[in-house]
């Protein structure tokens, strides 16, 4: 009877060029699985108040912030703007910078954070209209949170609007292009081309996106792509010029989605 040993040496070439295929792809598939375990690995999110998201007027604005950043970079100051404006509503804005530190996890956090800002919203029996608004990652919070209020009371009015949103969620590389602004019954987007982040750069098929990037050139702004567009819609709220369906019933006509339009001036 043949032994291992010497079936082995015997066959030792065959042997070594099933190992060559067999070990580098196992090695994928468990690294695959690894990576797909910690992307996806729950959490409760005991760090974030969600009681504020609970609306006790009609109108309510909701801003979320990107991956490793905090309400302080420009939710807080476009929130100044909104009460120098004499702004009538609610507005809230979120902290999630304890979950938002890593670029690979941020879209699935968001998201699950995004049901419970939803969630808690639904319990009002106040609110009729609201506005979300993103920057980054963010922006599969409000996505999120926009499913989850028109999936139960879709007569609520949600407006969103994207501020160089990242698209990867996961695996799914052109996620939120398809997605953003599915769900909302105006939404739209702001974007500079120049930014290398995939999805900040390009038209979202579901909203009205804007190309503000001639802007930032021709001004020579000092002011990174992805920053840009923050900083772009801070001076169109401060100029009582953000578009808001809650004032323009006619919005979604005048401005259908799936256009990208060059912006060249402010």
């Amino acid at each position: 009877m043949t032994t291992l040993i010497e079936y082995c040496i015997r066959n030792w070439l065959k042997i070594g060029i099933v190992l060559l295929i067999i070990l580098p792809a196992g090695s994928f598939v468990v690294g695959s699985v690894v990576l797909l375990g910690y992307i996806y690995w729950p959490n409760q999110y005991e760090g974030i108040d969600f009681s504020k998201f609970s609306p006790n007027q009609s109108h309510m604005v909701i801003m979320a912030h990107g991956v490793n950043d905090s309400p302080g970079s420009w939710i807080e100051p476009l929130q100044k703007i909104y009460k120098a404006n004499s702004f009538d509503g609610q507005l809230v804005g979120l902290d999630w910078s304890a979950y938002a530190d890593n670029a690979m996890r941020c879209a699935i956090d968001g998201k699950r954070i995004g049901k419970r800002i939803g969630s808690k919203v639904l319990q009002s029996e106040e609110v009729q209209s609201l506005h979300f608004v993103a920057h980054s990652c963010g922006s599969f919070v409000i996505y999120a949170a926009c499913q989850m209020i028109k999936e139960h009371r879709p007569n609520i009015q949600v407006q969103t609007t994207y501020l160089d949103p990242v698209s990867i969620y996961g695996p799914f590389w052109n996620y939120g292009l398809s997605h953003f602004g599915t769900c909302a019954d105006y939404s739209e987007a702001y974007i500079d081309t120049e930014d290398t982040i995939p999805g900040s750069n390009q038209l979202l098929v579901n909203t009205r996106t804007y190309d503000i990037t001639e802007i930032r050139k021709r001004n020579r702004l000092d002011i990174a792509p992805h920053k840009w567009p923050t900083i772009y819609y801070h001076q169109l709220v401060t100029a009582n010029r953000a578009p808001e369906l809650i004032d323009e019933e006619d919005l979604a006509i005048r401005k259908p989605t799936g256009v990208l339009e060059v912006v060249t001036e402010y």
